[in-house]
């Protein structure tokens, strides 16, 4: 039985705390050098071949794993004129599939206009709508308020076939040989870093 005078016993749980304190602070340390490492990737990525590109806003890039020519199949060109992929300017080839009626189509064509303008004419940036013939008008009016993108059409949509797009946008790029490299299905940022990065790896080939 306790005596009236034993001095009180201390709390249990301060030996508790005072054992994990080292071990929140090892957590701790490990959080910020987790962030410092995901910033640094960030700020400087090291990509490994085209698959490395497919991040951000490119998360849902595919690359070919066996690059294939474009498809022949001809097309509307700006005055009207029959065109191939093939006959495109540029290095690198950007064909974009889209229609009036896509309203993720007309919410990525400004970053596409802005990819264009920032390779010049390394780089061709084609969209081609699949528009039918009673909304030409209004499709070559949309692409005119994004400068510097050219006015394509198929209002038959053959050449969506052609090259097997799962629906709209659907964007294709073609490297200097005229094959076909990666594709992404859905709309993007085609002026991300990722996107630009994507681009210039494919110039310096």
């Amino acid at each position: 039985m306790s005596s009236p005078h034993s001095s009180p016993q201390p709390p249990q749980a301060a030996p508790r705390a005072r054992l994990g304190w080292p071990i929140w602070a090892a957590l701790a340390v490990g959080l910020v050098a987790s962030a410092w490492i995901v910033l640094q990737a960030a700020s400087r990525p090291d990509y490994t071949g085209l698959g490395g590109f497919a991040r951000g806003s490119l998360a849902r890039l595919q690359i070919a794993e066996a690059p294939t020519p474009a498809p022949a199949n001809r097309f509307q060109g700006p005055a009207g004129q029959a065109v191939q992929i093939r006959d495109l300017p540029g290095k690198v080839k950007v064909v974009n599939l889209w229609a009036t009626n896509c309203a993720p189509c007309k919410l990525e064509m400004p970053t596409l206009a802005a990819l264009a303008r920032s390779h010049g004419d390394r780089v061709s940036v084609t969209p081609i709508s699949l528009d039918p013939v009673g909304r030409t008008d209004q499709a070559r009016a949309f692409i005119a308020d994004h400068a510097p993108l050219p006015f394509h059409q198929d209002p038959s949509f053959a050449i969506a076939f052609a090259m097997k797009a799962q629906g709209m946008p659907t964007t294709v790029i073609y490297d200097a040989q005229g094959r076909e490299r990666a594709r992404l299905a859905g709309a993007a940022e085609w002026d991300s870093p990722e996107a630009q990065a994507l681009i210039g790896a494919l110039l310096a080939e």
